[in-house]
């Protein structure tokens, strides 16, 4: 199987900026969601004056990205 890993990096990125903005909406710091690419889920926290996101997937697919 052949992973366009570009196009999954702009997507988990798509992915994660809009559970910043819902967090930022929501006045909350830590959330969790569900991971698009596997069973697991996405633990987000937002960190710092400039609320910069730090994500990870607990499941086995090993998305994560920190702004």
């Amino acid at each position: 199987m052949s992973v366009d890993w570009s196009a999954r990096a702009m997507q988990t990125l798509k992915y994660a900026m809009a559970m910043k903005r819902n967090m930022q909406k929501k006045n909350i710091t830590r959330a969790k969601a569900k991971c698009p690419y596997c069973d697991g889920y996405w633990h987000g926290r937002l960190a710092g004056l400039k609320q910069h996101l730090h994500m990870g997937c607990d499941g086995n697919c090993g998305a994560m990205m920190m702004e």
